[in-house]
């Protein structure tokens, strides 16, 4: 615990025993935050390393594919690469500390020392080993298999502001426990996870990817239904199962659009799409047995 035993210095005095001895589930905090960090850097971090030979195809935190081919790792690959980690980064911080705080309310554990320890866990074992092994690839493909050919990227700063939020997030957490604390058995939604500001920055590109998917969709599908009412589509106004094909073609529009804007949903779209188009011909229909029995009839 030394490592973390530094950072206590000028801080909470309260708290210097629970940080200098550890909590009674330090060991397996401090596992699964080291765990989570070997996790990240093997699907996130080490595909970057064969940038110069292979590029890169991979997904970003928000399901959108990422593929870079045939170009120097300068300029855009490297503003990517750099902040390609962040919201995954969040996500865990949001997460690894949300954890704790359930585990505190589970064995009504006093949330802010163990808040506290989590954070600097995720400090030290998480934000700092990241970086410094995107510095290490980040050197690697700028001196182009030659790394002692050029300067070490400083990462003082990303460090500093994941560290920012870090501290953040544990603040709120804190201070939302404390405002709760009192009686929580008998107040109504005590006992609800307070909100985190982390978490809703995160989620919001995702958002406004939904809004933007629905948004169009509604634009398109009234172009359509305009369209059909106003153009000389008489077999499909005539047709007996009209309102039944054209709610078919509004729920492929619909579901072609989210595919595009939301692409965690891509599978589920393709298998609804594909499921519609399979049920059209049946609405459209054939040819009648009428005109056949009739030329059979004497």
């Amino acid at each position: 615990m030394s490592g973390l035993d530094h950072k206590q210095k000028g801080g909470n005095k309260s708290l210097a025993i629970t940080f200098n001895e550890g909590s009674a589930f330090l060991p397996v905090k401090r596992q699964k935050i080291e765990t989570l960090c070997v996790t990240l850097k093997n699907n996130k971090l080490t595909p970057w390393r064969w940038f110069k030979s292979l590029g890169i195809e991979i997904t970003d935190f928000y399901g959108k594919p990422i593929s870079i081919r045939g170009v120097c790792y300068d300029g855009t690959p490297v503003l990517v690469f750099w902040r390609f980690i962040e919201p995954f980064l969040k996500d865990a911080i949001v997460r690894t500390l949300e954890e704790t705080l359930e585990i505190c309310r589970v064995k009504n554990y006093n949330a802010e020392p163990h808040l506290r320890e989590t954070a600097m866990l995720l400090s030290g074992y998480l934000i700092g080993p990241i970086y410094w092994e995107m510095v290490d690839i980040d050197q690697h493909l700028s001196g182009n298999g030659n790394p002692r050919s050029v300067p070490r990227r400083d990462p003082r700063v990303e460090i500093a502001d994941m560290e920012r939020f870090l501290n953040k997030c544990r603040d709120e957490m804190i201070q939302g426990e404390a405002n709760g604390k009192p009686d929580t058995k008998e107040q109504p939604g005590a006992n609800d996870s307070p909100p985190v500001p982390g978490r809703l920055e995160i989620e919001t590109k995702a958002k406004r990817y939904l809004i933007a998917a629905i948004g169009v969709s509604a634009v398109l599908i009234a172009g359509f239904e305009y369209s059909v009412y106003k153009l000389p589509w008489y077999w499909l106004r005539n047709h007996p199962n009209s309102y039944g094909i054209q709610a078919v073609i509004d729920g492929i529009i619909l579901l072609f659009m989210l595919r595009l804007c939301r692409p965690k949903w891509r599978k589920f779209c393709w298998y609804a799409i594909g499921t519609l188009l399979i049920c059209l011909p049946s609405l459209l229909g054939g040819p009648t047995s009428a005109g056949t029995s009739t030329q059979k009839t004497p």
